[in-house]
């Protein structure tokens, strides 16, 4: 005959479960929000960070394209001031060495001539290859006294294409007008003449050559 007593009180009595079940109820009831929190701030830590990123990006945007436009206007400006240096060159090589022209002209002249007006007349045209050029023409107007007044002017009329610089200057060179000189003392052997030279073309793109 054996005999049991159990003096533990109910309220003292455990389970054999290591975890109880209302343990089991609660920790989801806990952990889950936890768990929510944890991500809902990690979230807003995340998005303050991306949204500190992206304004600081904005703003390097901001001057980058403030920056880009004053690169394009300074970029129109010197494109401008290229056109206008271009042009202006142009213009200086297509005018012609008129400077050079006149000085080897005097050298020319004999002492017996005496050139009284000189006209330049200019016209623009464009070659095969769309090239803007200038055609000068130049007329002669002056006097030559003496009995070889002819010669000296067929000489001279010559010379505008015979010699090294004025050839390299002038492509033609004609008499147009070879008549008696009837002004006040004027002898029968005096003449008035007129020479017609065409000079060679002047392109805007050619280099000066002086």
């Amino acid at each position: 005959m054996s005999v049991f007593t159990n003096f533990i009180h109910a309220t003292e009595m455990r389970t054999a479960s290591r975890v109880s079940v209302k343990l089991m109820v609660a920790i989801p009831s806990v952990f889950i929000p936890l768990v929510l929190l944890l991500m809902i701030a990690l979230a807003a830590l995340t998005y303050a960070d991306r949204r500190r990123t992206l304004e600081a990006l904005e703003t390097q945007w901001q001057q980058a394209q403030r920056g880009q436009q004053a690169v394009n206007q300074i970029l129109q400006q010197l494109n401008t001031v290229r056109a206008w240096h271009s042009d202006v060159s142009g213009w200086g090589r297509a005018r012609g060495e008129w400077g050079l022209f006149l000085s080897r002209l005097q050298q020319e002249v004999p002492a017996e001539m005496q050139l009284r007006v000189l006209e330049m007349r200019s016209t623009p045209t464009f070659s095969p290859e769309q090239q803007m050029l200038h055609h000068y023409t130049v007329r002669l107007t002056g006097r030559c006294i003496g009995p070889d007044a002819e010669p000296r002017v067929e000489s001279f009329s010559a010379a505008m294409t015979n010699t090294p610089v004025l050839g390299r200057l002038v492509q033609s060179a004609e008499v147009t007008s070879f008549v008696e000189d009837t002004s006040e003392g004027a002898t029968p052997d005096d003449r008035v003449f007129q020479i017609e030279l065409v000079m060679k073309p002047r392109s805007y793109d050619e280099a000066a050559d002086d």
